[in-house]
């Protein structure tokens, strides 16, 4: 059974933690330095209230809740001994270590990237830092070498993590807990200077002393705060089909492309010259006609409104029937159906800046009612029927070929057994291929007059985002658990259509 606290209810949770944190923090704060007592307790206090609160966070972020979950666990442990019983400094390093283990697989789960680099930048980092401290005599004791091992990785991690705020902005909340994180052991470090036979002035003993807390804490919050639910991508397992989408090289159109050899979940792939998507097909010159006639194109479903159509029809793919199946959104028509950037301007900016502010949030809205509306669920229902009837090779296209075509691509993949990491590739794919278009597009977007900020969203705009096509997936798994259900639940198809499809477009 799945738990959904109401919104306001966590909202309380949050807000408490935050509170009772700030409570604890000035507490000991004051302590520290009004009246120089080390208040041990509490401020262990603070880093369990971080536990049970990312403990909760397993409930609302799921895997990622998890994760960050057993790294307080482990930060527990470690301050235990370090901070409470202030003995078994070995123990509490090598936790610690394990600690930076999971931030890394964390990191890298969230942005997909393979962490080969950041793997040798690891090691090398170690053993450099080894050598020069036996070189110079300072390798006396299982702490300093435990030490030169932690603290490379906790600094890599803080390094690291400053790219995932690209994915979403929120995770800067773990870039300013690792750096605060690394600013506190730099001061610890410095703290225990006299380990490795140096000496420092008590004035700087004192302000490094009392800096460790007052960072510590907040590193720990900070980190707490950045669970996010989010989906995980396998870092080390290399694709199990590895597929070269390659657009159809066709004069005017610069982002068709046949969905031919995408590997499907039973072994089986998709058929060559029988499933193309599309951006509009206005003024196509003979030999562009000509190569899709030998194609077989017999079916052309156009998901553009009337005024799309109107501004640029179709050319006429001989032997093959036209549908007009469109998907009207008034929020997403002012990025498809202009013929200038200054009418978009003139159309969009008040509206996408009042209701939305970001053009994250403008497209996020567009892809959930793609998604969700009755009129949007009819047409995508009838799109199946189409694409169930064809007999030969069926293209669907939109304005640009990545919002509306995206998503009609995503579902039918999903029902055919792609993978969902395929299925985001082919969406993102649509960048590279309209690479040269977007270069034009931003030029124009120089030379219109309009807020620079607003410039800023309209080129966002334009992008295919695998942010987007994310969000997309994940509210439908909100709702009904995978992209298959929702095309059984939402879109009425059947087993028996499920299984046409795969017969007709599987070899």
């Amino acid at each position: 059974m799945k738990l959904k606290l109401p919104k306001s209810i966590a909202f309380y949770i949050f807000g408490a933690f935050v509170l009772a944190e700030a409570a604890i923090y000035i507490i000991f704060q004051i302590y520290d330095f009004a009246f120089g007592e080390n208040l041990i307790f509490l401020k262990y206090a603070g880093i369990l209230l971080c536990l049970a609160f990312a403990a909760a966070g397993i409930f609302f972020y799921k895997k990622d809740g998890v994760l960050v979950a057993v790294a307080l666990v482990f930060t527990a442990i470690s301050d235990l001994f370090i901070l409470v019983l202030n003995t078994y400094y070995e123990v509490g390093i090598s936790t610690f270590i394990v600690v930076q283990v999971i931030h890394f697989f964390r990191i890298y789960l969230i942005s997909g990237k393979k962490p080969y680099i950041s793997l040798a930048v690891r090691a090398g980092v170690v053993v450099v830092l080894l050598t020069v401290l036996g070189a110079l005599g300072m390798l006396n004791s299982p702490v300093v070498v435990l030490s030169s091992i932690y603290f490379p990785q906790l600094l890599i991690n803080a390094v690291d993590s400053a790219f995932l705020i690209k994915i979403n902005k929120k995770y800067i909340l773990l870039f300013v807990g690792l750096v605060l994180f690394t600013v506190c052991d730099i001061c610890v470090g410095i703290d225990n200077t006299s380990t490795l036979g140096l000496n420092i002035s008590a004035d700087i003993q004192n302000f490094v002393h009392g800096t460790i807390w007052t960072v510590y804490l907040p590193a720990q919050v900070c980190i707490v705060l950045s669970e996010r639910k989010t989906e995980y991508r396998p870092i080390f397992t290399k694709k199990e089909h590895a597929v070269n989408i390659q657009k159809l090289k066709l004069q005017k159109l610069n982002n068709t492309r046949d969905l031919g050899g995408f590997p499907v979940a039973d072994g089986r792939s998709i058929k060559y010259g029988k499933l193309i998507r599309s951006g509009r097909l206005y003024k196509l010159p003979k030999l562009t006609l000509s190569h899709l006639e030998n194609l077989g194109v017999t079916t052309v479903v156009d998901m553009r409104n009337e005024r799309e159509r109107l501004d640029y029809p179709d050319s006429k793919i001989s032997g093959a029937r036209q549908v007009n199946l469109p998907i009207e959104l008034s929020g997403a028509e002012g990025i498809t159906y202009t013929k200038s950037l200054a009418k978009v301007w003139r159309e969009e900016s008040k509206r996408i800046k009042s209701e939305f502010g970001t053009a994250d949030a403008y497209m996020f809205d567009v892809y959930e009612r793609l998604l969700f509306t009755e009129k949007s669920q009819s047409t995508l229902k009838e799109f199946f029927s189409l694409v169930t009837a064809d007999e030969n090779c069926f293209l669907w296209h939109c304005s640009a070929g990545k919002d509306r075509t995206g998503i009609a691509a995503m579902l039918l993949e999903a029902v055919l057994g792609v993978n969902e990491e395929l299925i985001i590739e082919d969406y993102v794919i649509s960048n590279k291929f309209q690479r040269n278009k977007h270069v034009l597009q931003k030029a124009g977007l120089f030379i219109v007059p309009a807020a620079r900020d607003f410039k800023r969203i309209l080129y966002a705009l334009m992008i295919a985002k695998p942010e987007y096509i994310k969000h997309a997936i994940e509210k439908i798994k909100e709702r009904y658990g995978s992209i298959l259900e929702y095309c059984k639940q939402a879109l009425e198809l059947t087993d028996e259509n499920i299984e046409l499809l795969k017969n007709k477009y599987l070899e």
